[in-house]
């Protein structure tokens, strides 16, 4: 006949596990997720060993789009890279010059303070057919765009 408690080896009362038992167990999965992790590492590849995810912003009227691509720099380091994309007249199109431009932003390291970083004006005749694909994605109601075989997430300022 049952007495309702269960009094099996290595258990304490009621069937739990001892409390120090119970922390152990925490802690070492704990300590496998830091180290393991949901990250797929891979040799010389930080950006994707670490999850850093690229990602397009669009303002609300998509007359200003940033691709914003994270670059290995080193099998340690992780750069970034912004491309500002501005449509001045807003005619969906890089091709009137005054009126549109394309400003580069490169950091050697993502933790580099602004004033670090290069900037360069892009020739927007270079962009122009990106500039285009990608507001026509993002018409489109695309989450998700690919430049250069990479995976960009759309988010809206």
């Amino acid at each position: 006949m049952q007495t309702g408690h269960s009094h099996h080896r290595g258990r304490g009362p009621r069937g739990r596990l001892p409390i120090g038992l119970a922390l152990s167990l925490v802690v070492t999965l704990g300590a496998a997720w830091l180290l393991g992790g949901c990250y797929e590492h891979k040799r010389g590849n930080p950006v994707d060993a670490f999850h850093y995810d690229h990602f397009v912003s669009v303002t609300s009227d998509h007359s200003h789009i940033s691709v914003m691509t994270y670059v290995n720099r080193t099998q340690w380091r992780v750069g970034f890279r912004r491309e500002d994309l501005y449509d001045g007249n807003r005619d969906g199109k890089l091709e009137t010059p005054g009126m549109d431009r394309v400003q580069i932003t490169e950091y050697v390291d993502v933790e580099d303070p602004p004033e670090n970083a290069v900037r360069r004006d892009g020739d927007i005749r270079d962009y122009d057919d990106l500039f285009q694909r990608l507001i026509g994605e993002i018409r489109a109601g695309k989450a998700e765009v690919t430049i250069q075989q990479r995976e960009y997430e759309v988010r809206y300022l």
